[in-house]
């Protein structure tokens, strides 16, 4: 009787064991993921605010200048 107690008590305890293990690794994986989605929307609107600078930055520059000029004698 005492060996059917221990077996059962120690089967109880791997058994909780593993699936609180299981349940901590997946939230683990599905915050890492959510980090992830977030920097790469940040990262995403970054460039897009770093190409508007440089396209504001160019219009400035390059406003009174021509767009090209003809080096021919034509």
């Amino acid at each position: 009787m005492m060996k059917k107690l221990f077996w059962l008590v120690l089967s109880t305890v791997i058994l909780t064991g593993q699936s609180i293990f299981a349940q901590e690794a997946d939230s683990e994986v599905q915050s890492s993921q959510r980090e992830d989605s977030l920097l790469q929307v940040v990262n995403e609107l970054s460039d897009r605010v770093q190409k508007t600078e440089d396209a504001a930055r160019n219009e400035r520059i390059w406003k009174k200048r021509a767009k090209y000029f003809n080096v021919s004698s034509k």
